[in-house]
């Protein structure tokens, strides 16, 4: 009987440790959530300020472009001045592809410390 009840304890400590455990994992997970949330909402409008920004600059460049050339120009300097504009559009689209990527690198980084972070927390004795 003495083994029947020191089971029944043990069992009651387990219970209360699952349910303590239980509560301070749900805590984490809620603030892992919000943080993860917030740092994908900073970078989402980071994102979406990127594009816009190139969508503006590409309809000005296509403004250009479309514009009818001067008549009685130089053939081969209206020709030179398109082929420039491509190379800085062709340069802008690279650079901002760039931009994109670091900005996505560094949100994956973020939410990777965040992550490693909570992990901390819930192993800190209480």
């Amino acid at each position: 009987m003495s083994t029947a009840n020191a089971a029944k304890g043990k069992a009651a400590n387990i219970s209360t440790l699952l349910t303590a455990n239980a509560a301070d994992t749900q805590a984490n997970a809620t603030r892992l959530f919000s943080q993860t949330n917030e740092l994908m909402i900073t970078m989402a409008r980071a994102l979406w300020d990127s594009q816009t920004k190139l969508l503006q600059t590409e309809i000005e460049q296509a403004v250009k472009t479309f514009s009818p050339p001067a008549t009685g120009g130089d053939p081969s300097e209206i020709y030179a001045a398109y082929c420039q504009q491509w190379h800085e559009s062709s340069e802008r689209r690279i650079t901002h592809m760039r931009q994109v990527n670091d900005l996505i690198r560094d949100y994956n980084w973020q939410v990777f410390e965040t992550y490693a972070d909570s992990l901390g927390q819930s192993s800190k004795p209480k």
